[in-house]
């Protein structure tokens, strides 16, 4: 099969773009460098009443700073407010929308979980310095819950210590959960992870991670490893753990490795001395639990719970403290990603450029080159965070192609990581459509009925615009797609869901084959399924389709016998540029047996 060998995007959401996902926003970075000094945080801890005052001193004045605030909004359906008063010198105000929510740096996903990332790099100082939350709650007109997890600050911090610390901040929100908590079918989100690159161990003394998680539940276990080694110490009290298991999502901060830590309701605040394992690249992976009893389910609800219901790791935060003679400025190319790469498309190439050593805040030229012909430069700005990026156009061309970024200037320390390259097959323009089956009952065989198109008369309402993204936020280069995409809105009139008293919940098996008639389409495509207007599951396809061919899937779906209305999208996120969209669903009414 011919793919790019990098993640292909089809189109840009606009920069400091979030959207809502239900299973989550994966940790990305936001922040790299080094700093002659350390990593410092502080926080409050607890789901709490607004308002929400934290109140710490910093040592040094901050060479890079972030505000991160978790919010409980009751539901995704709620929408409500939150402000974020720093050092009373600026308030900043958010207007959180819950599934429908866009805003730049607003993290929610499952059921109105908000963690909120705000940059105070200008507004912190050494010294006293205070930030105050308040959110909507209890407000007219607000339905939002709107009671604080967190408030939560990271800052790199110059001192006199002698120690040069490098870091990284990871920062998303990603819903681990169990069966029964995405709507009416029981869609599962057991694992997720974020790979820290680029660690510079000369002088070591050494690493600690530090991670936040929202939503964990006391005596459900959860675990964490760093680069596959199990952190934090196992529980002792066998009346409510599995033997061997852990907890670090337990409503107590600062005690997986031991100490009583502080009381905090929903909320899990951990440091891990990491020393003995970190190497130059290094994963952290959280766990939402583990199949204790080797039945092939993780279950937070039998008697001694395998792990939790629900989960949000938030942040990550890895810092390696050295003794170094001096900070050293280097930049290196951390990846390129594509953009709209057909055959007579103008595509888009992306150099994301990150800080590995002092953190000036220096903009970055960067040359394009495409199989050895330069093709022009852009500027990527670092700023305080120590991650930008440089954005060129090209009019992409047929065939196999090498691209190319190389870091012109600055000169640094470093040359080994100021190239990158990949290779790309660029075809035509691909189109997906359906090949939908009637649904099949997984314990009796039998093959649910379509019902005429007369039986349920939709009428078209009208079109509406959708927000559609596979990827996330403020990073340009780590968006994967989105285009704002005009769809007819249909009214199922005459169809009702059988809810009658007495019908039990039945699993069904839907037979889906995706066909593609234009250019091959990478990994990675989304099936959605609807069920009586509502998400009843979803897919990705593990294989690209190559052009003229197509993959089946079967897809389970729980639901009870009788009318329902079935509704398949493929790529409903807009991450694939096609010859045509208007064949991208099916709809029908099926009686399920």
């Amino acid at each position: 099969m011919a793919l790019c060998l990098a993640l292909i995007c089809l189109f840009f959401v606009t920069p400091g773009l979030a959207l809502y996902d239900f299973e989550g926003i994966p940790l990305d970075i936001a922040s790299q460098g080094e700093v002659a000094g350390s990593i410092y945080s502080a926080g409050t801890y607890g789901l709490t009443e607004p308002p929400v005052a934290c109140s710490f001193t910093l040592p040094g004045e901050p060479v890079w700073a972030e505000v991160y605030t978790g919010v409980w909004g009751g539901t995704e359906k709620y929408s409500g407010t939150a402000e974020i008063s720093i050092n009373s010198l600026k308030i900043f105000k958010y207007s959180l929308y819950g599934e429908q929510d866009m805003n730049e740096n607003v993290y929610c996903t499952g059921h109105g979980v908000y963690w909120i990332s705000q940059d105070a790099t200008d507004l912190l100082h050494s010294g006293e310095n205070r930030v105050v939350v308040n959110t909507s709650r209890g407000e007219s007109g607000s339905r939002m819950d709107g009671r604080v997890y967190a408030v939560f600050v990271v800052a790199a911090v110059g001192d006199n210590s002698g120690y040069i610390t490098q870091y990284w901040i990871a920062e998303g929100n990603e819903n681990l959960h169990g069966e029964g908590w995405s709507g009416s079918n029981p869609t599962v989100h057991d694992t997720s992870s974020y790979t820290f690159s680029g660690a510079d161990l000369t002088g070591m003394q050494s690493a600690e991670l530090t991670t936040v998680l929202l939503a964990g539940t006391r005596y459900q276990p959860d675990y964490m490893t760093f680069n596959s080694n199990d952190l934090g110490q196992p529980e002792t009290d066998t009346s409510h753990y599995p033997e061997g298991a852990t907890d670090i999502g337990d409503e107590i901060c600062f005690d997986a490795e031991g100490g009583s830590g502080t009381e905090s309701r929903y909320v899990d605040v951990e440091s891990f001395d990491v020393t003995d394992y970190v190497k130059d690249v290094n994963t952290v992976v959280f766990e939402r639990g583990r199949d204790s009893n080797g039945d092939g389910v993780i279950d937070p609800s039998s008697a001694i719970s395998e792990g939790e219901d629900y989960i949000h790791p938030c942040l990550a935060v890895l810092s390696v403290k050295k003794k170094k003679a001096s900070l050293l400025q280097d930049m290196g190319i951390a990846g390129i990603t594509t953009a709209n790469m057909y055959a007579g498309a103008t595509g888009t190439l992306t150099a994301e450029v990150r800080n590995y050593g002092e953190n000036t805040g220096s903009q970055a030229v960067v040359a394009f080159y495409v199989d050895g012909e330069k093709i022009g430069t852009a500027t990527a700005d670092t700023g305080s965070s120590g991650v930008g990026y440089a954005v060129i156009e090209w009019a992409a061309t047929g065939g196999e192609h090498e691209i190319s970024a190389k870091l012109e200037s600055p000169a640094d320390s470093v040359s080994s990581n100021d190239e990158y390259s990949l290779a790309c097959n660029i075809e035509d323009l691909p189109d997906l459509s359906l090949k939908v089956s009637s649904p099949v009952s997984a314990e009796s065989g039998e093959a649910a009925v379509k019902q005429s198109p007369s039986f349920f008369m939709i009428p078209v309402l009208g079109a509406a615009g959708a927000a559609a993204v596979w990827g996330r936020r403020k990073k340009p280069g780590k968006i994967m797609a989105a285009t704002l995409v005009c769809m007819l809105v249909l009214c199922p009139v005459l169809v009702q869901p059988s809810f009658a008293a007495g019908l039990e919940y039945r699993e069904y098996v839907l037979p889906v084959e995706v066909l593609n008639e234009g250019g091959a389409v990478d990994p990675g495509v989304s099936l959605t399924v609807y069920l009586d207007g509502e998400k009843a599951a979803y897919t990705t396809l593990e294989d690209g389709i190559d052009g003229g061919d197509s993959e089946s899937v079967e897809i389970s779906i729980f639901t009870t016998p009788g009318s329902h209305k079935v509704r398949i999208v493929v790529d409903e996120e807009g991450s694939v540029d096609e010859l045509d969209e208007g064949n991208n669903s099916f709809e029908a009414v099926y009686e399920f047996p």
